[in-house]
């Protein structure tokens, strides 16, 4: 019995892809395109109150259990500001206590699909200006 138990246990550390998420079996569909990020649109401008919160919004992708966003405070993806992980909604309300520009990017997943998620979306920039 406890062999049985160690021999399932390996077959399902084995069965998962390196992300942990999805499977790599050959049967599955490729996952979608990615979401469409909706608000803020690249390039906005938003509102001069501090701290905001902002709701960052994207399009639904038929098929998908949860969706990955992150909030980057720099154009090379390094710095988080925010994140959400396995969201099962196409929102997220992040605070935001400072002035700047601000990236961010989403993406689908589900364990019906090939690998388990979807393309990032493209990465999306907008402004939160100086108020003063």
């Amino acid at each position: 019995m406890k062999y049985l138990a160690v021999l399932l246990l390996a077959l399902l550390v084995f069965a998962c892809d390196e992300s942990g998420f999805g499977y790599e079996d050959p049967n599955l569909p490729d996952p979608p395109d990615p979401p469409v990020t909706t608000y803020p649109r690249d390039g906005q401008w938003l509102s001069y109150a501090y701290p905001d919160t902002v709701t960052l919004a994207w399009t639904e992708v038929i098929g998908a259990n949860t969706y990955d966003v992150v909030v980057y405070s720099d154009s090379n993806l390094v710095r988080i500001h925010a994140q959400g992980e396995s969201l099962l909604r196409t929102n997220l309300d992040v605070v935001f206590p400072l002035w700047g520009v601000f990236y961010w990017r989403v993406r689908a997943k589900s364990t019906r699909w090939k690998g388990g998620y979807t393309d990032w979306s493209p990465t999306v920039s907008f402004i939160k200006p100086n108020p003063i």
